[in-house]
């Protein structure tokens, strides 16, 4: 109870998803100018904007759904330390992935092209290193659900198995009735 909010994985992913989808918002912004908006249009300027606002915020979203709902759908708590390695490790992959994109726009780099230039060469060399470390927090999160599951952490509070999370906080349902069926079409006569 005395542990601090910063410290949830939760709150991770939430403020992850912020900080994603405003750095996608801010390089709209530079996009919304008409003239730089010719000179940007076809480099990878637009690919690294797009990419942070619908792709990575999405999957931010994902993952913040999965992290809020995982002990309410199997009573199962993930192991902090592995959900916080995740984090960072995918948080690091994808900025390295895409914020790069940004410079190589910038400097001129077309898309839809098979071949570039030198000059664009170490922005290049950084997206790929981002891109490994994405696709290595993805095995970490794929072994945190594995580990998950045969750790078979539930979660307890008084010997009764319930959501730890701040989605529920009462134990005995409210407004419902148990035991009998009502039709929607009860009140209706002919």
């Amino acid at each position: 109870m005395g542990e601090k909010i910063n410290n949830q994985p939760l709150f991770l992913w939430v403020i992850g998803f912020i900080f994603i989808f405003r750095l996608g918002g801010f390089t709209g912004l530079i996009l919304s100018n008409s003239r730089l908006d010719i000179v940007l249009h076809d480099t990878y300027y637009v690919v690294g904007h797009f990419h942070y606002v619908l792709s990575i915020g999405a999957v931010f979203g994902i993952f913040t759904a999965i992290c809020l709902w995982w002990d309410h759908l199997f009573g199962l708590i993930f192991n902090k330390i592995l959900i916080n390695i995740f984090f960072w490790t995918f948080f690091i992959g994808v900025n390295l992935t895409f914020f790069p994109m940004h410079f190589a726009g910038m400097q001129g780099m077309a898309r839809k092209y098979l071949d570039y230039n030198d000059i664009f060469l170490k922005w290049n060399i950084i997206s790929s290193l981002g891109r490994i470390i994405s696709l290595f927090s993805i095995i970490i999160f794929l072994y945190l659900i594995l580990e998950c599951f045969y750790s078979f952490r539930l979660v307890l509070i008084n010997n009764i198995v319930v959501s730890t999370s701040g989605e529920i906080t009462n134990l005995i349902p409210f407004n419902h009735r148990y035991g009998e069926l009502v039709s929607p079409f009860s009140n209706i006569k002919f």
